[in-house]
This record gives C-alpha cells, structure tokens and sequence, in this order.
C-alpha cells in the first residue's frame, strides 16, 4: 500500500511532529511510505524524518496538488486541505487552539476557518489524541474522531529512574503555554527549575529575562537527553493556559513522575467538573478552569515530601484555563501541542 504522511509545519520539536515519525517508523515496515513536508527545517526538529523520502510542498501547492497515494495522514491545516481532492484522507488533528480556529475577525483567518471546515468534512475519517480533544472535534466539526493517544518508545525503559532535585518542564517554549506564570509561581518553591525546548529567539529571551538564578535552560532535548532529563528530575510541570493530552504528560508518566490533582475546589469549577479519559486503560482527570498561584503552591508541595529520600514521590502537573490537570487513577497502581501552523 502506498501511503503518504503529510505536515505543512515540520519545523519543531513538537508532539505532532513526534507521531509524523513514529508513523513514518512503523508504517514502513510493511507499506511504501514517502513524507509530504512544509517548510521542512532538518536542524529544528526530528532529525530522523530526513532519513525518509520526501516531497518539499510550498504552502500553496497543499490547495491544488493531489497525491498518488492509497491512504494520505495529514496532522495540519495545510496538509489537511489534501482532503479536498483525495478521497482517501485521514485527518489526524492534534489541537484546536490554533490561532485560525478561534473567533477572529480577519479576513485571511476567517479563509482560514472556512477551509479548515472544508477540508474536515471531506475527510475519510478523523483521529485525534484524546477522549477530551474528540470531544472538542465533535462540537466543532460535528463529526466523530477515533482517539489514538501517543505512546513512550521502548527505549526508555533502560534508564533508572532517581529522586531528583529538579522540577522539569519539557515542551515548546510559547505564549500559551504559561511559562511566565511558571517562572513567577516556582521562584519561591525550594526547588531548581529546568526548562527544556525551543522557541521563537525574541520570546526565549524575554523569559530568560523573568527568570531567577535557580532556572536552568536546557534547550532542546533529543531522544536519551530528554529520557534522563525526565528520569532525574523530582516531578514534570504542564502549566498551559489551554492543552490537549500531549505527549509530556505520557512522557513524564513513565518516570512514575505521575500528576496528583490539586485539592483546590476552585480548580475543578461547578460540581467539580471534570472530563476523564481513557488512555491504554489508565483514567485521566481533565480540569477545566483556573489553577490559582496558591493551589500551585499546595499541588507542588506534594512534590517535595519524600518520605523515604530515594524513590521519587508522586508529582503535580498543574494547568490553567481550560487546560489539563492529569492524575493516575486513585488505586494506588503505578500507572506506566498546540500546532499554530499556517
């Protein structure tokens, strides 16, 4: 079978670039698999894909090219327009807050929207990351979407994992994902802040600027460089002002560096409101309003409590606004990106 794997923004470290290669991975064991890139960057993302065969695709070629191809995955705006013409498409989408799927006004983000629709309602079939985000796709597109979660390489089950002295945050260093409360929230916690990914040049400094001296600034991390930053800090921070269950929460869950909820009554809304998932079997717990800089500090503190000195403790992932608070279930087992794409 030959299949197509297509993203119009392939120039990061990001989670839908992450299951681009993964599917790249697998699916070429068995069919003939080439990758539809845009503004393909080899140095500022996954340097793997440029192993693969490859189309270069400007942006404006996505509304009238056609690939031969029995089956095409798209995973972006642009490379979901391929819907238009083929027959054949699967829509995997990754995110709802890009900035042309919210209300704007402007005229070329309203095209935008008005495509995108488009584009979904001639689509085969639709996927997407989690039970909360197909709901999301749903109400918006009025269509069904298959949840297929993201998953942690193998590979990283080789390293042993250690009570660290870090917290960490590892992800795309952008406006929405809340860092500048992050910097604002941990700098009186008893505890070193590292900071891994990129980001625009002018924002990263910007943040480097609110820092204090107990941050450190990673960068971007790669493969065994991001799996020992995982198993060597004391718990994962996700502060996004808004997130769909990405591949951090996954990735820091199999350090056991595993959320605990915040017992904040403000953090779970009216009557507690909460959306659970169902991801390889494990319950997730979805909050959806706001996490308050004191209900930070309370989650946090669970963090730090370890009793015994030499496992990690269970760790807090806050989140903001409609954002994602995510805790194992509550059975005392060990449970094991925002696209702003043009």
């Amino acid at each position: 079978m030959r299949i197509v794997v297509a993203h119009s923004q392939l120039n990061t470290l990001g989670g839908g670039e992450r299951v681009v290669l993964e599917l790249l991975r697998h699916l070429s064991e068995r069919h003939e698999v080439s990758l539809w890139a845009g503004r393909y960057q080899p140095t500022d993302t996954y340097q793997e894909l440029a192993g693969f065969p490859r189309r270069d695709v400007a942006p404006w070629q996505w509304l009238y090219t056609t690939p031969r191809a029995d089956v095409v995955i798209t995973h972006s705006f642009g490379a979901h327009l391929l819907a238009l013409r083929h027959p054949g498409v699967l829509c995997y989408i990754h995110t709802l807050r890009s900035i042309y799927q919210q209300r704007a006004r402007r005229p070329d983000l309203w095209m935008r929207r008005a495509l995108d629709r488009r584009s979904v309602a001639c689509a085969a079939a639709l996927a997407t990351n989690s039970a909360y985000a197909a709901a999301g796709i749903q109400a918006r597109y009025h269509r069904s979407a298959a949840v297929v979660p993201g998953g942690v390489s193998s590979d990283w089950f080789s390293i042993a994992a250690r009570a660290g002295t870090y917290a960490l945050y590892a992800g795309r260093l952008a406006p929405e994902k809340g860092l500048e409360r992050l910097l604002a929230w941990s700098a009186e916690l008893p505890l070193d802040l590292a900071i891994a990914g990129a980001g625009d040049a002018a924002y990263v400094a910007y943040l480097r600027a609110k820092a204090g001296p107990r941050v450190r600034w990673l960068g971007p991390l790669r493969h065994q460089e991001l799996a020992r930053a995982y198993a060597n800090c004391r718990c994962v921070v996700l502060v996004s002002h808004a997130e769909e269950f990405g591949l951090a929460a996954l990735e820091g869950g199999r350090w056991r560096r595993w959320p605990r909820a915040t017992s904040c009554a403000s953090s779970w809304g009216p009557r507690g409101a909460a959306r659970r998932e169902r991801t390889r079997g494990r319950r997730w717990r979805i909050l959806s309003s706001v996490c308050a800089s004191s209900c930070w500090r309370r989650a946090s503190a669970g963090a730090l409590r370890d009793p015994q000195r030499d496992t990690p403790n269970q760790p807090v992932i806050a989140s903001g606004a409609a954002g994602i608070c995510a805790s194992s279930a509550q059975t005392g087992r060990r449970a094991p990106r925002e696209d702003m794409d043009a």
